[in-house]
């Protein structure tokens, strides 16, 4: 079988698709991949010597293009609703929207909030599955504002609009949105409200694009969707049906899990001295944390603060600074590009070997690794 792959070179999610694709194939030798280069110089495609062809979508393709196969032939990792029937992936939208729920509960937060895109259908299947998890639980909505509403949209009225929604919330907020695109406004919005990441508002969002997430101003906690998982899938959705193994226009793509940053390292209890024992830590240079040190500032014997602290959390002073020194020593290795001998310094280990053991006690792989492909928890 011979597939081809359009992608664009400027889209690594496009290249990731291709990378998936190719890792499939390697388990059918009798099928072979070939990469299409999009480019307005390239040129008409001749498609008409291969099985099938997978694209970003319709909208990438040219009417000559779409009448050199067979629309069945033609499969698609961003469907648009024109093109329904045409074999595709559909991303598991609900299962997004509950995996960002569980994940803002987790760490503690008890208002939330979702910001909509009224133009995406499965901005509505998102919010589903965020509201359905936090079951009981009100999630404030936004919508559109009155400044939209009123003038049209624009993003510089959008912003406005979201920042006035922002401070009419209650605080800390856990703020769930469609994409990395949204939650940069939200981003912006916060700045403008005065309202600080992750402290006032703690932000996630659905994303493809970890290098986007990394560098943006707050680097982002975000629901990861593979696209090398997406292309794998793709590929073999298009081998059975082109060899009559399946009649099956669509496979669903399950997200791989949570990837934290920055923008929600954030610990919110209900009892006052825990909030303040997080404030002092986070004052202090991690190699200064000391349980005594932290009852002396609280103003309480380190009796009572191990009290408070295993009633709260769970767990003892110690404890609870050894889970912040993991957090922070992966905020390092995701976000900077610090060398490990000075983030092992920094946050508090006594060596590198230390440093390695901890962090692959904690996440199953050694800090090298951790910053090459990330931390997705489910």
């Amino acid at each position: 079988m011979k597939l081809a792959v359009q992608f664009d070179l400027t889209r690594s999610i496009d290249i990731s698709v291709l990378k998936g694709a190719r890792e499939w194939s390697k388990q059918r030798p009798e099928m072979s991949i070939t990469g299409m280069i999009l480019s307005s110089k390239s040129g008409r495609r001749d498609y008409r010597s291969y099985d099938a062809m997978i694209s970003h979508d319709t909208g990438t393709l040219s009417d000559a293009d779409l009448h050199q196969l067979p629309a069945e032939r033609i499969g698609y990792w961003f469907p648009s609703d024109a093109r329904s029937h045409a074999p595709c992936i559909r991303y598991a939208h609900e299962s997004a929207g509950a995996m960002a729920a569980a994940y803002l509960k987790q760490i503690g937060l008890t208002a939330f909030g979702y910001v909509h895109d009224l133009s995406r259908k499965h901005s509505f299947k998102r919010f589903d599955g965020f509201s359905r998890y936090l079951d009981g639980d009100p999630v404030h909505e936004y919508r559109e504002g009155h400044r939209t509403r009123s003038l049209g949209w624009s993003l510089k009225n959008q912003i406005a609009d979201i920042a006035e929604w922002l401070l009419a919330l209650p605080h800390p907020v856990g703020i769930f949105t469609l994409n990395e695109i949204h939650a940069d406004r939200v981003m912006q919005a916060a700045a403008q409200a005065d309202l600080p990441i992750p402290d006032a508002v703690s932000l996630i969002c659905v994303s493809s694009n970890p290098l986007f997430c990394q560098h943006a101003e707050v680097p982002l906690t975000h629901v990861y969707f593979s696209p090398t998982r997406l292309g794998y899938v793709l590929a073999e959705l298009m081998w059975e049906r082109h060899h009559g193994l399946t009649t099956d226009t669509e496979r669903t793509l399950e997200p791989e899990g949570v990837i934290s940053r920055s923008s929600t390292q954030i610990h919110y209890s209900q009892d006052w001295l825990i909030t303040k024992a997080v404030t002092w830590l986070k004052q202090q240079d991690i190699p200064e944390w000391k349980v005594a040190s932290l009852a002396d500032s609280l103003g309480v014997s380190s009796v009572t603060l191990r009290k408070r602290f295993h009633s709260s959390t769970g767990m003892s002073p110690k404890q609870f600074m050894r889970s912040l020194q993991v957090k922070e020593t992966l905020r390092h290795l995701l976000d900077t590009e610090d060398e490990l001998a000075d983030i092992a310094y920094r946050c508090g280990f006594s060596d590198l070997a230390h440093m390695n053991r901890v962090m692959k006690q904690a996440y199953g792989q050694p800090p090298l690794e951790l910053r090459r492909r990330g931390v997705p928890t489910a």
